[in-house]
């Protein structure tokens, strides 16, 4: 996945950044990229507890992005419904802009998708 997202110019630089969970790199950078919905250290305690369920690992970072790669995908209609709604929560504004995003279809999509991807105005 990484490498689709440098290909694709979704993300455009490395950085190596030292913490102890990659879900921590947001608060640890200080990322703005969700400023007008959460704080950094609120995403990353989003992100860790995904980390723990899905094997989450962010993968890039654009301007206000945010690219991770999934290991442990839902397992169940119901854990999907509940990580619908939690990306709604994190990310409410992924679900305007994306033209091609179905709310009614958005939990059977994180049943299959090995990456998700987060965008805030």
């Amino acid at each position: 996945m990484a490498s689709a997202v440098v290909r694709d110019g979704r993300a455009r630089c490395l950085a190596l950044v030292q913490v102890t969970r990659g879900a921590d790199a947001p608060a640890a950078l200080s990322w703005l990229g969700m400023t007008n919905h959460m704080t950094a250290q609120e995403l990353s305690a989003v992100l860790r507890s995904w980390e723990d369920r899905f094997g989450l690992r962010a993968v890039g970072f654009g301007h206000k992005s945010l690219h991770v790669s999934v290991a442990a995908r839902p397992a169940d209609i119901r854990q999907a419904h509940i990580l619908t709604a939690e990306h709604y929560l994190a990310c409410p504004d992924v679900f305007y802009v994306d033209p091609d995003l179905d709310w009614s279809t958005y939990h059977e999509d994180l049943m299959k998708r090995r990456e998700w991807w987060f965008w805030w105005d």
